[in-house]
Formats: structure tokens, C-alpha cells, sequence
């Protein structure tokens, strides 16, 4: 879905400051923080930037991610999945886990029908690992 049918469908402005964040986002190949979003603007200011993920959040486009510390980091949403991450806690890298849920498996155990969930995962990458 392109952005302006999809800012239109949200009932959210589109302004050239959300449309820039958005790129950014839709771009991105990890879950950014928002200085890395913000570098990545052109002219645009932190506090504009803060307030575009927070629309985007409340609307359901951005989803927030932890990693274990207080600076959240941002990502689309892509077609109403959920994606999941691991963290390298020795050089901060990320990367997406493919073809990883459990929500099936949750279902089955508990019986519950699962709304929303919020899982990261931490630990060390292979090439920390070799050093």
C-alpha cells in the first residue's frame, strides 16, 4: 500500500515531515531509534520526529521495540504481521528472525486467543562469538 492511500485510510495528515519518517521506516532494514530517524531527515527536528512516531504508533503502522534498555527503537508494521528481532549485547547489532512464531503454539497451550505480544530477543552474534 503506498503512503498516501495509507495515511488516508489511518485519517492521518500528510504532511512532508510524516511522509519523510515514513521513508525512512519503510526503508529500513532494522528497527531505528529516534536519533537514527532523525539523522536520516532532512531539516527535519527531533521533536517533529517524535510526534510522527507517535501518530504512526497510535494508528498501528509503528510497533516500538526494547531490546533489554530504555531507548526504544521503531518499525513499520508490515501487512498486519508481527516481526521479531535479536540483539547482540556485545555490539548492538540486529537482525530480523524469519519464519520464528510461537503465537500457534501459545494459542494451543493456553487456549487463549492472543490480541497483541511483545517478545525481543538478546544475545551475542556468530562474529562476536569468533572474537
Amino acid at each position: 500500500m503506498q503512503e498516501r492511500e495509507l495515511f488516508h485510510k489511518n485519517k492521518i495528515k500528510l504532511t512532508e515531515q510524516r511522509k519523510e519518517v515514513y521513508s525512512i521506516l519503510s526503508r529500513a532494514i532494522k528497527p531505528l531509534s529516534l536519533d537514527e530517524i532523525q539523522h536520516d531527515c532532512n531539516k527535519i527536528d527531533f521533536s517533529s520526529v517524535y510526534r510522527s512516531i507517535r501518530t504512526f504508533i497510535q494508528k498501528g503502522i509503528v510497533t516500538e521495540h526494547y531490546f533489554g534498555d530504555r531507548k526504544p527503537k521503531y518499525s513499520l508494521k508490515m501487512n498486519d504481521s508481527h516481526r521479531h528481532y535479536i540483539k547482540c549485547s556485545k555490539c548492538g547489532r540486529i537482525d530480523e528472525l524469519k519464519n520464528v512464531c510461537i503465537i500457534d503454539e501459545v494459542n494451543k497451550k493456553t487456549k487463549y486467543k492472543i490480541v497483541d505480544h511483545y517478545m525481543e530477543f538478546i544475545g551475542v552474534c556468530p562474529e562476536c562469538l569468533k572474537k
